[in-house]
């Protein structure tokens, strides 16, 4: 211990970092990645002193309840798997929380799967409340799944104010969005595209080869196609998927 009270902060820090990383879209933190804390007082201030440890919560409410006055000012990977959405409180707290980091335009990741439609339409209004103007935004990845009775989920207002300019992952399965436009309103980033094109989506044909021909970095493109309900009230879902 008295070696490692030596180092320069930086390298203890890089340490910490690796493990709190993002492993996946839904890795969140595991259950004790924070110990560190706890070794001594130095490894406290140490990580107290690397915004990178607190770009993201955690993947729960519980978490996220923790954390989210850790470094405002750090870009925020926002991360729900799918657990629990129906239990605890997305209480007024955690919305001014996230309505601060929109306004910030600190958010770079949001990654939300979760099987009730209200929670995740709450945390989706509190991203895109309170702002009056648009500006360029820092979110370069979006995955929304929600896992519900069939719902769209409404994202129009999420890419309205925050216009991803350095959006390069969205995937938008079991959501719709009033119009293309928020694909072809400036340059993007985009490498791959995951997009549902069903009863409820106003994209024609030719906006999608617009958004194609807008985005020359595009390389993995799959489309959700669901098809109108027979007499029986049941309709087939296909997915069609290319990588160029």
């Amino acid at each position: 211990m008295l070696n490692v009270s030596t180092l320069p902060p930086e390298i203890p820090g890089d340490i910490f970092h690796r493990n709190v990383v993002l492993k996946s879209a839904f890795g969140g933190l595991e259950k004790g990645s924070y110990n560190f804390l706890l070794v001594c007082h130095h490894w406290y201030e140490v990580a107290s002193r690397t915004p990178e440890l607190w770009s993201c919560w955690g993947n729960n409410l519980q978490d996220w309840k923790k954390r989210h006055r850790c470094c405002p000012v750090v870009s925020l990977d926002l991360v729900f798997d799918g657990i629990g959405s129906a239990e605890g409180s997305f209480d007024d707290t955690l919305q001014s929380a996230l309505q601060d980091r929109a306004a910030r335009n600190s958010i770079r990741r949001v990654h939300l799967w979760a099987d009730n439609l209200k929670f995740l339409n709450s945390i989706l209004s509190s991203l895109s409340a309170g702002r009056d103007k648009l500006q360029p935004s820092s979110l370069e990845s979006v995955i929304l799944l929600p896992m519900n009775d069939g719902t769209p989920v409404d994202v129009s207002d999420l890419f309205t104010y925050h216009h991803p300019s350095k959006l390069r992952h969205p995937n938008l399965e079991g959501c719709t969005t009033s119009s293309m436009d928020h694909f072809l309103l400036q340059p993007m980033l985009l490498t791959t595209l995951d997009l549902p094109l069903d009863r409820t989506s106003p994209a024609p044909p030719f906006q999608l080869f617009s958004v194609l021909a807008s985005n020359p970095h595009l390389q993995d493109l799959t489309l959700s196609i669901e098809t109108a309900p027979l007499d029986s009230g049941t309709g087939s879902s296909h997915r069609i998927h290319s990588t160029t």
